[in-house]
C-alpha cells in the first residue's frame, strides 16, 4: 500500500501532473466541455475565416483571371497582375491579421479559463466561458503584444546587423551577421518558452487589486518556468506535434476530395481556405489547453496550487511528503 491516490473532481489529478496526465487532462476537458474548446475554436476560425474570404471578394475574379492566363504569355500574366488593387489587399491584410491575432489571444484566455474550472469540476458553458474572460481581453491582448515585441526585438537586431554588414561590405561584417543570426535562433526558442505560460497567467490570476496586468503575467511566467524550462519545452513542442498532426488528419482528407471535385479555380480558392480553418479548429484547442494544463502544473509545483483548487472543490487532499516553496496567487 502506498500512499492514497489524489483526488480528482474535475479533468485532472490534484498533484503534480505527468506528461500523460497532460494529455489525458487535454482531451477529459474537451469531453466535459466541447462548446466551450471546440465551440470555441470553431467560431474563431469560422470568424478568421469569413474575414479572408471577404477580404478576397473584390478580387476573386482577378485572381480567377490570373490562374487561367498562367500558362499564356508573360505579357498576359503581367497585365492581369498589374490589375489587382494591391494597397486594398494590403491593407486589408493587414486589419484581418490584427482582428485574428486579437481573436486567437481571446480564445486562448477562453481555454485557460476552461481548464480552470474543470480542474474543480465545474460546469461551465460556451457563454460563461466567454463572459468570464471577455472582460480580461485587454489585458490578454496587451500580454501578447509584448510577448511578441520581445520576440521581434531579437530579430529587428539581427536585421539591423545584416543591413551594416551590406554597408561596410565585408567579409568579416558578413561573418559576424551570420554568426549573431544563429545565435538568434535559440535565443528567440529559450525566450519563447520563457514567456509561453503568459496568456494563462493573464487569464486566470488576480491580486488584491483585481486582474494582474501583462507585466505581471510576463514575470509570471518566467518565475514559473525558470526552473523547469526544459520540462516546459518539451511538453509544449510534443503539443505542437500532436496538434499538428490531427489538423493534417482533417485537412489532408478534405484537400483530397478538393482537388478531384469539379470546382472552378475561384471555388476552389474559398474552399481551400476553409479547409485549412477546419484543420486549425482542431489545433487551436488542443495547443492552447495543453498549455494552460502546463502552467496549473507548473503552479502545483510549486506554489500548492492543488490545496487551493481541492478547497475550491470541497475535497481533502491525502498527506504529502516535503514542502513546496513559493506563496499561491489567487
Amino acid at each position: 500500500g502506498g500512499p492514497p491516490p489524489a483526488p480528482k473532481p474535475g479533468s485532472i489529478p490534484l498533484r503534480p501532473l505527468g506528461v500523460g496526465d497532460i494529455l489525458e487532462g487535454t482531451f477529459s476537458v474537451i469531453r466535459r466541455y466541447p462548446a466551450a474548446t471546440l465551440g470555441s475554436a470553431a467560431l474563431v476560425v469560422g470568424i478568421v475565416s469569413v474575414l479572408q474570404v471577404l477580404l478576397l471578394l473584390p478580387v476573386l475574379g482577378s485572381l480567377d483571371s490570373l490562374l487561367d492566363t498562367a500558362a499564356s504569355t508573360p505579357d498576359e500574366v503581367v497585365a492581369v497582375a498589374e490589375s489587382l488593387p494591391w494597397l486594398f489587399l494590403a491593407l486589408g491584410s493587414a486589419v484581418v491579421a490584427l482582428l485574428s491575432f486579437a481573436l486567437f489571444v481571446l480564445l486562448a484566455g477562453v481555454l485557460s479559463v476552461v481548464v480552470g474550472r474543470s480542474a474543480i469540476g465545474e460546469p461551465l458553458s460556451f457563454g460563461q466561458a466567454w463572459r468570464r474572460t471577455l472582460p480580461r481581453f485587454g489585458r490578454l491582448v496587451g500580454a501578447s503584444v509584448l510577448v511578441v515585441l520581445l520576440i521581434a526585438s531579437i530579430w529587428v537586431v539581427i536585421t539591423l546587423v545584416w543591413i551594416v554588414a551590406a554597408i561596410v561590405d565585408a567579409g568579416a561584417a558578413y561573418a559576424v551577421a551570420g554568426l549573431l543570426t544563429l545565435l538568434a535562433i535559440p535565443v528567440t526558442i529559450y525566450l519563447g518558452v520563457s514567456v509561453a505560460l503568459t496568456t494563462p497567467a493573464v487569464a486566470l490570476e488576480s491580486t488584491a487589486g483585481g486582474p494582474i496586468g501583462p507585466l505581471t503575467g510576463l514575470r509570471r511566467s518566467r518565475t514559473l518556468t525558470r526552473r523547469a524550462w526544459w520540462r516546459t519545452f518539451g511538453i509544449l513542442l510534443l503539443g505542437a506535434v500532436i496538434a499538428g498532426a490531427l489538423s493534417q488528419v482533417i485537412a489532408v482528407p478534405a484537400g483530397i476530395i478538393l482537388s478531384v471535385a469539379p470546382l472552378g479555380s475561384t471555388l476552389s480558392i474559398v474552399a481551400s481556405m476553409f479547409t485549412a480553418g477546419l484543420g486549425q479548429a482542431v489545433a487551436a484547442p488542443i495547443s492552447g489547453l495543453i498549455l494552460a494544463l502546463v502552467y496549473v502544473d507548473r503552479r502545483i509545483r510549486t506554489e500548492q496550487l492543488d490545496v487551493a483548487l481541492a478547497r475550491a472543490a470541497g475535497v481533502d487532499l491525502p498527506p504529502q511528503p516535503g514542502a513546496l516553496d513559493q506563496p499561491g496567487h489567487t
